[in-house]
């Protein structure tokens, strides 16, 4: 019986934190820091990435899936179908591998960099191939012309997703020490270790 109540708080937490992601998401649009072809400065990221840290690498996953069909029925951004798959199924799910450091995290805030970081990488490789193979036509001219078709949409991508992500992740981590103490204090180390 405690673990049917355990799973049911697991998923009751997860579908909490994935309705912050959203709020968080609701208010950068309304704030106004979104990106011409989508993408934004924003918390949005945090609550995925603190379930992940909280439950495991499997709720995280599940919360960023939710999240990112959520999102693409709000955001609805998108040029061709493969991008889709790339920003909003691949891209979100990815933010669970937060959960590798499970762990460590518990045990000392510093892990958070890590953890965080390895994350919001994988998110930015997801768009960085969305940006290169379905937006790339939207590279300025001056990168295409400069370093070729190819090369210039890498370096566009890569700066365009690069900007907002490292922004945003930076957000993340200041607002993750801040409350530290308050988001992890109910992690047992004991379930974590089976």
């Amino acid at each position: 019986m405690k673990k049917r109540k355990d799973i049911i708080i697991a998923i009751t937490e997860t579908a909490i934190f994935v309705a912050l992601a959203i709020v968080f998401e609701l208010l950068s649009k309304l704030i106004g820091l979104s990106l011409p072809q989508g993408g934004s400065i924003s918390l949005t990221m945090l609550p995925l990435l603190i379930i992940s840290i909280r439950r495991g690498i499997g709720y995280g996953f599940v919360a960023g899936l939710i999240f990112g069909i959520i999102n693409f029925f709000l955001d609805g951004f998108y040029w061709h179908w493969g991008s889709i798959f790339f920003d909003y199924l691949f891209a979100f799910p990815v933010l669970g591998l937060a959960g590798l450091f499970r762990k460590k995290v518990v045990k000392s805030s510093n892990y958070l960099i890590p953890a965080f970081s390895l994350a919001v990488f994988m998110r930015f490789l997801f768009s960085f191939l969305s940006g290169v193979i379905f937006f790339s036509s939207y590279a300025p001219e001056g990168y295409l012309s400069k370093y070729g078709e190819l090369f210039g949409a890498i370096i566009y991508s890569i700066v365009y997703n690069g900007s907002y992500l490292v922004l945003s992740l930076l957000l993340c981590l200041i607002i993750a020490f801040a409350i530290y103490p308050v988001i992890f204090y109910k992690i047992d180390l004991e379930k974590i270790k089976k």
